[in-house]
């Protein structure tokens, strides 16, 4: 599975700052290339790969037909079975689209910019979020503008051991601590809370929202194939001028009053780290959109800081038979989230995209923004009896 261990893989007995950016320790990330090399072709671990390997198992199970369900990096997956083996697929299902197109690392600094302001607007439209937190969008311009000037050392305590540790607080790690709790509406919901502790340099809020998240992710990704693929499909091709393009875009968005803080932080560090991973090289072909008439029930999450729904409209053009829905209070993974899971059922049962009503995917709401009732302190003065 080409696993690099993490701290999140050690239960949690790591630094706080290596579940924080798992990705920062390039020595790390060098030593585990030299490891896995020693063991397979790293050069070989590529999506296209992976999928002839899949038709080959759907082969031996003897399957003529199967039904595709992917969800954030396997919507790539699924997309590249469905170019190599258009006739084995009787419906797709993909929730969270990730083409190989969007160039992921770039991506993210349009993606998590669109999140994260859209987070203070719907605080700011929200009455008892606005009173809480009535100045969060310039809350988080302070620190950003502070981390221009270097880092920010802080002393967190770790969410699931309690010791305190010394945490170098960089604009990466400040980006990730921002961008990681986007991914569920429900860790959103805390994010201004988290926020408004920044004035006080308390950071431990959001590193324990962002640890939260990040254990459970980190225990399903092998550091090792997300490099190899990443490496090889996504930053390959990327030259400065996509990286303009991607500044042009940020400031282009519908909240283009507010700098874009997000362009460079992700695609610097896998550029670093993509020059010394061995990755290999993914067909022209592999880039084209893929195009199908079968079905394909696509469905997006509307306040997802990495696959939100404009990649799926992309992805819908080329789809003669695509039917995409949008769960507009949802984040990063709409399958579990309210009528979704009976949609893709009789989505899967009759593979007919046009009997599908996604109303219900509309009145799934944003959870209410989160704001402490008691303080510690005031529990601390008024014991309970």
């Amino acid at each position: 599975p080409l696993a690099c261990e993490s701290a999140a893989k050690r239960g949690g007995k790591g630094s706080l700052a290596e579940v924080l950016d798992p990705l920062a320790e390039e020595a790390r990330i060098v030593g585990c290339a030299t490891r896995l090399s020693a063991q397979a072709d790293l050069t070989q671990y590529t999506t296209a790969a992976a999928m002839q390997d899949l038709d080959a198992v759907r082969a031996r199970l003897g399957y003529e037909r199967i039904d595709l369900w992917g969800a954030s990096y396997g919507t790539r997956a699924a997309l590249e079975y469905l170019r190599q083996f258009p006739d084995r697929v009787r419906s797709a299902t993909l929730d969270g689209a990730a083409p190989a197109a969007m160039k992921l690392p770039l991506s993210f600094a349009f993606d998590t910019h669109v999140a994260v302001w859209r987070l203070t607007d719907d605080c700011a439209h929200d009455a008892a979020c606005a009173k809480a937190y009535p100045d969060l969008a310039a809350a988080i311009e302070r620190v950003f503008a502070r981390l221009d000037a270097g880092a920010i050392v802080a002393t967190l305590p770790h969410p699931l051991n309690g010791r305190s540790e010394t945490v170098k607080i960089t604009r990466q790690v400040f980006a990730t601590m921002l961008r990681t709790p986007l991914y569920s509406s429900t860790t959103a919901s805390l994010v201004p809370r988290g926020v408004a502790k920044l004035a006080q340099d308390d950071f431990a809020t959001l590193a324990a929202l962002t640890m939260f998240l990040s254990t459970g992710f980190t225990d399903q990704l092998a550091i090792g194939m997300h490099l190899s693929v990443i490496c090889a499909e996504d930053m390959a091709d990327i030259i400065p001028a996509d990286l303009e393009a991607a500044r042009r875009e940020a400031t282009a968005s519908a909240f283009d009053g507010k700098p874009n803080r997000f362009v460079g932080i992700f695609y610097d560090q896998y550029r670093r780290l993509c020059a010394k991973w061995p990755a290999g090289r993914a067909a022209k072909a592999f880039f084209e959109p893929v195009r199908s008439d079968g079905p394909v029930l696509l469905l997006s999450g509307g306040i997802d800081p990495a696959t939100p729904p404009r990649h799926a409209v992309e992805v819908a053009k080329t789809l003669t038979n695509a039917r995409h829905l949008v769960a507009p209070n949802v984040g990063h993974g709409v399958s579990t989230a309210g009528c979704a899971p009976d949609l893709i059922e009789k989505f899967i049962r009759s593979a007919d995209t046009k009997a599908l009503d996604g109303k219900c995917l509309e009145d799934i709401p944003r959870p209410s923004f989160f704001d402490a009732i008691v303080e510690p302190a005031a529990l601390a003065s008024s014991p309970l009896p």
